[in-house]
Parts: C-alpha cells; structure tokens; sequence
C-alpha cells in the first residue's frame, strides 16, 4: 500500500471516526484512501467548515478531531478553526498537503510553505521532507495533541511522498502524556478552605463534563457558583447555589454578588481568567477574596492575578481530592429564585430575551446549543437555561464569527442523539452560512436560528457607544434568509413574534433534515453588553 493508505488505516487505528475537510489535487493520494478505510469524509463549503468542525467536536469529546485540507491556499482559509483549537485547547489533527518535492521553491501553484505560520497557533507544525519520517512525525503529532493542555497540531506532506509504498508495520497507538497532580498544592488548598466561611466557586471550561462534583464542592462548603461565558452548561439545572453566568453578559445576580462584599476567597476552575470571564478584568473579583486558582495548564496560572494560591492539577482528580478531605461546613440553606431582574417592555418587535427565555420549553429537553459570535450570544449567557439533559457550547475567548455555524457540525456528529440548536447573526450566516448546505447533505437535523436585524448590530452599538455616531453602512438591505434557505432545498421558516415560536412545535422532533428558522428583529431592544461601557473608560 502507498503512504497515504497507511495515514488513514492508521488514523482509524486511533479511534478516528470522521474527518472533515474539502478535496484538493495535494492531498488526493489521501482522499482516495478513504475508498480502503471505513472513516466517514466530510466534505464542507470551506476548509473553515472543515476547521470549526474538528474543532467543536474535539472540544466537546476530548476525543482526536481531524481536519485535512489542501496546503497554502486550503490551511490559509481554515486558520480560524484552527486558532480557535488553540484558544480552547482542542486535540486536533490537521494534515494538509502540498506540491511535490522537486517542485518546492519553485514557483509551483499553491506550493507557499505556511507550516511555520502554523507554528504560532498550533503545539507543534511541521512539514514532512522524508518519507521515512511520515509515521513517526504523525505519531509524534497525535501524542502531542493528545496531551494536556490539549491542542491542534499540524504535519504537511508532499504529493509524491504520499504516493510512495509503504511496507512497514504501523507505529503503536499515539496516548498523550499525563498532568502532575500537585498533591501538596491541593492540601494547602484545603486546610485554607477549612478556615473561612463563605466563597465563590468560579466554574470555567475545563470542567466540562464534571458538574456533578462541583456541585458536590459547592454543598459541602455552601460556597455560591458562578460560571464563565466557556462554562456555561457546566452547572446544569436548577441548582440551588447557582448563581448564573458571570463575565461576559452576567446574571444580575453574578454580577451584583461579585461586586458586594460576600465571600473570603474565590475558587477559580479549569478557566483562564480571561477578559470574558473576569468581566474585563474586575478586580473585585480578588480586592477583599482569596484567589485559590487550580487548572491542568500551567501557564494559566497567576497570568492575570498574580497573588493566591495556585496548583496544577487535573481538574477531576482536584474536585475529587479536595471533596473526599475537605471538611463540611454548616450554613444556611437557601434556594436562589431568581437570578435576573424581570423583563420590562423597552423596545419594539420581538424580544431575544423572551425567545431565549421560551426556546427551551419548545426544542427538545436533550438539545445542545450552540453559540456563534454577534449580539444573540449576550442573551443566550444571561439568559438561556441549561437543564440537566441540555448541553452549551460558545468559544468566546478567540471570539470568531463563524465558530457556531462551522462548528455546529462537529458538535452534531459528537452528539448523534442530540438536537442542535446553532444561534448565529446574519452577519456570521452570510460569511459562513453555506455550510447549512453541508448539514443537508450529511442529514444531520441541526436547527438553525438566524437573528436577522440587517446589521452588523455589535459592531454599530459599540460605534455608538465609544464614538457617539456610526458608520451608515454597517446597516445593509434586509435579505430573505427563509426564502434563500428554502431555494437551497432546505426546510426554513420565518418568525417576527414571540408567538410564532409555537410554528417549531411539530417540527423540531424526529428530523433528518436541517431547519433554519430566521428569527426577523428590528435591533432595537437593548442588548445586556458590559465590555461597551469598559472599552469606553
């Protein structure tokens, strides 16, 4: 067999299932293997489809998500997926191809280099100039994505070695390495939380699939929890010290809690503390608190707040450890009814607030939402509910218009029993929105809600807010979405009233198909956005 047949039998020896990407002369040796190996191909509108994807769903499963995509040209358009990789710390393996190797440095179409460019976004870019090199740099890669913190890698090999024969037996599985559990951190950690009274716990990303034992943390101490806007759908339910989302677009009950005097330390887990999470980098979150800050990335730690206590550990081994020895305190138990204020008539045409606030008695209880970037996302943080079947997935820390309607994808095939809902603007769905036609043909029934206001809405209320005027343009001619998607051949409504929501009812189970549903609004409700009043100071 030649080379390119040995990657994917070897990809598929790792648990590969899917690989997206969009065919391209470089890697054809690659995609023809796909006729020998059982690993589904997904075929996206554009290699940021292909990026995004591999992305979400490694995000979301921990699992290897894989991306191939033609060199220069093909790595060049999907960079955001693969940046957002980064930013989340997502295993992704992205393998590109690129022109044979007598045509290197010559002028060849689509044969400019962009490994080293890739180096800065990625763990690890290399591009492969031996064929005796290919499975060990492939291993290498994997391993290296595999391993905490996670995140993408990179190889390209050249046409005419992916065509060169293969004799030899496959390298071992790729298993990345393991955290050092700093043992000693977590019990000074503990002998301090055992003196105090009350605290925040600060739920961020890296725990993921770990709810029930924060919730555990969070009974045994009384400590109040609060997630960031990458954390939402962490604490699911209705759970009794929950206080919502903070950060970016906080419950106000977050918010005004953080801001009060309430609570001797702040825990701070599996989050970076980032702008979006620390909402833009309150420093009451830390004037009267202990920092106590544990995450599995190392370099995370005391970056933004550089006094606490601060331990390197994998998160469930930390949440575990510290629940099994930590003393159980006495307080008070309260249930927290309400964590907004109430919703007041201000504006005209239909309310994102009430949409969001309604979605969830309408779509199925197991939906996962997704979150694209532009104005909805502040509702969705504040004002979506996560129940216990319910999922949530946004990347706002790299902050890319696209992740939600490119991801959703991924998310879909890493949830195949799920229903995806994906909220996007009208600016993401006309820079990316193509990638619906891929949900068509994949038959994967991921709902699309397209909030169309015929702007680019953050964009001008940020203008107006820091300058005091705006830019004529940043408003565009409405286009008709519903009809646009139904002429592609896929099923779309149009709703302008929070009534209409009841049109969803008969068709949001049992689906096969995509549905978009262009939601119209006329952008004049106000929008729950701190970060406008800091850029302004």
């Amino acid at each position: 067999m030649n080379i390119a047949r040995g990657i994917m039998k070897y990809l598929k020896s790792n648990e590969v299932k899917t690989i997206y990407g969009i065919p391209s002369g470089t890697i054809s040796p690659l995609v023809d293997a796909f006729n020998d190996e059982d690993i589904e191909y997904i075929i996206t509108r554009n290699e940021a489809g292909a990026s995004f994807s591999a992305t979400k769903y490694a995000s979301i499963t921990k699992d290897l998500g894989v991306c191939l995509i033609a060199g220069a040209v093909g790595l060049a358009n999907g960079l955001n997926g693969i940046a957002e990789a980064m930013s989340s710390k997502s295993p992704v393996l992205v393998i590109s191809g690129t022109v044979k190797l007598s045509q290197r440095n010559l002028g060849a179409i689509q044969g400019l280099d962009l490994s080293e460019t890739l180096s800065h976004i990625t763990k690890y870019s290399k591009t492969i100039l031996r064929k005796e090199d290919v499975f060990n740099e492939l291993h290498k890669a994997i391993t290296i994505a595999k391993t905490p913190p996670y995140g993408p890698v990179h190889i390209s090999i050249p046409l005419d070695i992916q065509l060169e024969e293969f004799n030899d037996d496959l390298p071992e599985l790729a298993i990345g390495g393991c955290i050092s559990n700093d043992v000693d951190g977590l019990d000074n950690i503990i002998e301090y939380i055992n003196k105090v009274n009350t605290g925040i716990i600060l739920v961020g990303s890296g725990c993921r699939g770990l709810g029930e034992e924060v919730k555990r943390l969070s009974r045994l101490t009384g400590f109040k929890t609060i997630t960031t806007p990458n954390g939402k759908g962490v604490i699911k339910g209705d759970f009794e010290l929950n206080l919502g989302n903070y950060g970016f677009a906080g419950s106000d009950l977050a918010n005004e809690v953080v801001d009060s005097d309430y609570g001797e330390c702040i825990i701070a887990l599996g989050t970076s503390l980032g702008e979006s999470s620390t909402r833009n980098y309150n420093k009451k979150l830390i004037e009267k608190r202990r920092l106590i800050h544990i995450d599995y990335d190392k370099d995370v730690l005391g970056r933004v707040f550089q006094e606490g206590l601060f331990c390197v550990s994998d998160l469930k081994y930390a949440i575990d450890y510290i629940n099994r020895k930590i003393d159980r305190k006495e307080y008070e138990e309260e249930r927290i009814e309400k964590i907004n204020n109430d919703y007041v008539l201000d504006h005209t045409g239909l309310s994102l607030r009430l949409l969001v606030e309604n979605i969830t008695d309408i779509l199925p209880k197991s939906t996962f939402y997704v979150s694209d970037i532009g104005e909805s996302i502040n509702y969705l943080y504040k004002y979506l509910k996560i129940n216990e079947e319910a999922d949530f997935e946004s990347n706002l820390n790299y902050g890319c218009m696209g992740t939600g309607i490119c991801g959703s994808i991924g998310v879909q095939k890493a949830n195949p029993d799920m229903t995806v809902a994906a909220f996007v603007g009208d600016g993401s769905f006309f820079m990316n929105g193509f990638e619906v036609i891929t949900a068509k043909e994949y038959n994967l029934p991921i709902i699309y809600f397209i909030i169309n206001n015929a702007k680019y809405g953050y964009v001008d209320r940020g203008h107006q807010v820091l300058f005091g005027r705006s830019i004529d343009k940043f408003s565009h001619d409405r286009i008709d979405i519903s009809t646009l998607c139904n002429n592609l051949g896929i099923e779309s409504i149009q709703i302008s009233d929070i009534d209409d929501l009841n049109k969803l009812k008969d068709k949001v189970t049992m689906r096969q198909k995509p549905l978009v549903v262009e939601v119209t609004v006329d952008g004049s409700e106000p929008v729950p956005i701190d970060r406008f009043k800091t850029l302004s100071k």
